[in-house]
């Protein structure tokens, strides 16, 4: 008897869990959240007043929230001046297309990428197939003007900086001095040639030359 107690009590929470989640369905908008979460690797262009700012390519994190908004994790990007830490950008909406593609989108927000805090606006994007494209707009701090950046999957390097990532390196040689055809020394040094995001390259001098000619790094 006390067995078959323990078996329709079994029962009984079996029906109430069931129940319970037939209570409460997803809303289409989680379910989109969820379709869309993961990771995507693509390129990352940026850009002021249309003019370019650098490109590195890249790894973002989207992520389903409960309310059915997902939140979308940039790493660290740029160079120099331009250089900006990780940051998120949380509760953005998302919506399902009839074609099976996805939208999301997210008016203004703010973030912090680490004690720099960026003002955004006008973040769009579509993600289909497994493929994204990302579209916003950033202040960072007190700057001015805005920094387009455009996020996408399929998008290529360009040859610049395909050209400047092959010879960044360091390369070691002999460095002649002369003044108007006279020597004035050698010596053998290193040169370091570091690649930037536009393609450009920062070539780093170390010290060179003696006396009246000496010059540091």
């Amino acid at each position: 008897m006390k067995l078959k107690n323990l078996f329709a009590m079994m029962l009984a929470v079996l029906c109430a869990v069931a129940c319970s989640k037939e209570d409460n369905p997803k809303t289409p908008e989680q379910e989109a959240a969820e379709a869309i979460q993961g990771s995507y690797s693509g390129l990352m262009a940026m850009s002021v007043s249309g003019t370019s700012a650098g490109e590195s390519e890249m790894t973002i994190q989207v992520s389903a929230e409960d309310n059915g908004t997902v939140t979308v994790a940039f790493p660290a990007l740029g160079t120099g001046s331009m250089q900006l830490g990780a940051f998120n950008i949380t509760d953005v909406t998302v919506s399902a297309a009839d074609n099976g593609s996805y939208t999301f989108s997210k008016e203004s927000f703010e973030a912090t990428a680490g004690d720099i805090t960026i003002t955004g606006s006008n973040l769009s994007g579509t993600i289909s197939n497994g493929e994204a494209r990302i579209t916003m707009d950033i202040k960072p701090g007190s700057m001015p003007m805005s920094i387009t950046c455009t996020f996408d999957t399929q998008a290529e390097p360009t040859p610049e900086t395909v050209l400047a990532d092959k010879i960044a390196g360091e390369y070691t040689g002999l460095m002649d001095m002369s003044i108007a055809g006279s020597s004035q020394g050698s010596s053998e040094m290193t040169l370091a040639l570091a690649a930037a995001d536009d393609g450009t390259l920062t070539i780093s001098v170390p010290a060179m030359g003696d006396g009246a000619m000496a010059m540091p790094a």
